[in-house]
């Protein structure tokens, strides 16, 4: 998005000085990329939008997730203690 910026501002101030018959065709351009830095900036607002539904999804799924990981903890726990009895008896 940087760069149409970059592209759009560059072309909107050789437009502003050229002369009359180059002008359209500078005018032309502008718009163009006029389009394009909108384009790019929808994009990116949509990626905004989607990244931050993918966040507050990750949130909500925060509790289910914390379960398991105690789950996990509780049951790598138990394979140790298991473990230590197996070498403890041999």
């Amino acid at each position: 998005m940087d760069s149409a910026r970059t592209r759009f501002q560059t072309a909107e101030r050789h437009s502003l000085q050229t002369s009359s018959n180059s002008s359209v065709n500078a005018m032309v351009k502008v718009d163009t990329l006029k389009d394009e830095l909108e384009d790019a900036s929808q994009k990116v607002d949509q990626c905004r939008d989607a990244l931050a539904t993918e966040m507050f999804s990750l949130i909500s799924k925060e509790p289910q997730l914390a379960h398991l990981f105690v789950h996990f903890h509780q049951l790598q726990a138990n394979y140790h203690r298991n473990a230590l009895a197996a070498l403890e008896a041999s």
